[in-house]
């Protein structure tokens, strides 16, 4: 029986609203594209413990779609999020800034060291608690529908997070009312027109539902925030390192849907656990929005 027989079936477009069509299934699931704006999402709604089931302490140790040990990609995270810092430095000078979906904190502590002031939100609690000790700052255990504090930040993150929004419009607009007028959203996700996700097709890493909801292109991007009220100030292909140990839990958990997939396993076998290589795919972006005042 597929995945999703229990679950709620979705079929209009969450962005437009606009009738949709299955272009092919991922583990039992339906992807549909938009026929008018073309967006590409699950066809389904998810259960009321969605973000409890999926995000639990599996998804950051567990391997798959997730994370073998997510804990011991601290220094690259690090690294990430000061790199990010430098992205956005001729745009925003520090000040505060919240990281929605901060897991154990790496990232907004990259932030930190670059000057800025953070607090963070993030679902499991087991890495939320890492998180508020780590970066000693306020980490809500939750969600952005669930915080109580109205505080305006300067700076909202959304890093790795819009395709996992159940109602991504609904969701991004409550992450800029988060936003100072004048302050920016960055955001990093996956690109569904990349080269790589085309050639790939079924098989590309980020088609790993019920994790992962939606599929963006860069343009459909940049007009969704265009019509919620943002200005784009910069955006881009975006490099970024991962450990060996992630790269072949990613890769294997496609084997079974890639062609001759099953013939590369001992070789993926080979490469070091600890062996860190950058990500040199296409599909990975970075957008800046300056919230309108």
């Amino acid at each position: 029986m597929p995945a999703v027989a229990t679950l709620e079936e979705r079929t209009a477009c969450p962005l437009c609203g606009s009738h949709s069509d299955v272009v092919f299934q991922s583990d039992g699931y339906p992807i549909r594209d938009c026929d008018v704006c073309r967006h590409r999402f699950a066809g389904f709604h998810p259960n009321e413990d969605h973000l409890a089931a999926v995000y639990g302490d599996d998804y950051f140790f567990a391997g798959g779609a997730g994370y073998p040990n997510y804990l011991k990609n601290e220094q690259l995270l690090l690294s990430h999020g000061r790199r990010l810092a430098r992205k956005i430095a001729h745009s925003i000078q520090p000040g505060s800034m919240l990281d929605v979906g901060c897991a154990a904190g790496f990232i907004l502590k990259g932030f930190q060291s670059a000057g800025w002031t953070g607090q963070g939100i993030e679902p499991n609690r087991r890495m939320a608690e890492f998180a508020a000790e780590y970066c000693h700052t306020r980490i809500h255990v939750g969600s952005l529908d669930d915080d109580d504090s109205e505080e305006q930040f300067d700076l909202v993150t959304l890093i790795q997070l819009i395709a996992h929004f159940d109602d991504p419009k609904q969701e991004i607009a409550a992450a800029l009312s988060r936003v100072k007028p004048g302050g920016c959203c960055l955001v990093e996700t996956w690109n569904v027109e990349s080269w790589s996700a085309r050639l790939l097709g079924a098989a590309w890493h980020e088609y790993s539902p019920p994790s992962v909801l939606h599929w963006f292109s860069f343009d459909r991007l940049v007009s969704l925030f265009e019509e919620l009220g943002c200005q784009q100030l910069g955006g881009g292909r975006l490099v970024k390192w991962i450990t060996g140990h992630h790269g072949k839990s990613l890769v294997e958990s496609k084997l079974p849907v890639i062609p001759g997939g099953k013939l590369a396993a001992p070789f993926l076998r080979l490469i070091p656990d600890n062996l860190s290589c950058p990500y040199l795919s296409d599909d990975l972006v970075w957008l800046l929005f300056r919230k309108q005042s």
